[in-house]
């Protein structure tokens, strides 16, 4: 806890990575340059939401920048295309607009799933469209991504949602799945499991922990 008082101006940093969009120094320090001029009065990091920064922009736009950024662009260009996925050997085009509007439905459904600020979670898949849209929207809600690479075993896995706290995980399929059941009893936080693609999962069926992503 760092307590900077300057008359009734202080700022309580606990986490700092509760707030993904700076880089750490840079934010300490621009945090520090609005407190001495007086353009933030009560800066809480367990609670990002409940900042007041009424005049400080940089810190207000930093906060939830790369989801107003991509709202903004799919206003602006909503026809152009924002990635492109290989489908059997087909490429398929996902507009600006699309993109936004599934990284939109995503927020809803994690807030469904109980995500509350600051709540963790993870990603442990192979680069596809669904990495950045649950990646945007965990940051819309203002939640914190957590992600894993595909080659993680078991151990790993344990150890980073434990160490995390992960409320939501994503497996991309069976073999990521597999993992996270290798060590389930030990992950105390962890209460919802989405997995991408469909084969495989019929053992899970009837697991309420599990969740397909098209759901």
């Amino acid at each position: 806890l760092l307590d900077c008082r300057a008359g009734k101006q202080f700022l309580e940093l606990g986490n700092t990575q509760f707030v993904p969009s700076l880089r750490g120094v840079e934010c300490g320090l621009r945090l520090v340059e609005c407190l001495r001029r007086g353009e933030a009065t009560r800066v809480n990091f367990t609670h990002p939401i409940e900042f007041c920064l009424p005049e400080c922009e940089f810190l207000r736009r930093a906060l939830d920048v790369r989801p107003r950024a991509l709202d903004e662009f799919a206003a602006r260009a909503p026809d152009q295309v924002a990635m492109r996925e290989k489908d059997f050997g087909i490429w398929q085009e996902i507009t600006w607009s699309e993109l936004w509007e599934q990284i939109v439905d995503a927020g809803h459904a994690l807030l469904a799933l109980g995500v509350d600020v600051g709540d963790r979670v993870s990603i442990h898949s192979e680069d596809r469209p669904e990495w950045v849209i649950l990646d945007l929207a965990t940051v819309a809600v203002r939640g914190i991504t957590v992600g894993l690479y595909p080659t993680n075993p078991a151990a790993e896995v344990e150890y980073l949602l434990t160490d995390s706290g992960a409320k939501v995980h994503l497996a991309e399929d069976q073999e990521q799945a597999d993992k996270v059941m290798d060590v389930i009893d030990r992950l105390s936080d962890l209460e919802k499991i989405i997995h991408v693609e469909p084969r495989g999962f019929r053992e899970f069926r009837d697991d309420e922990r599990f969740i397909f992503w098209d759901d």
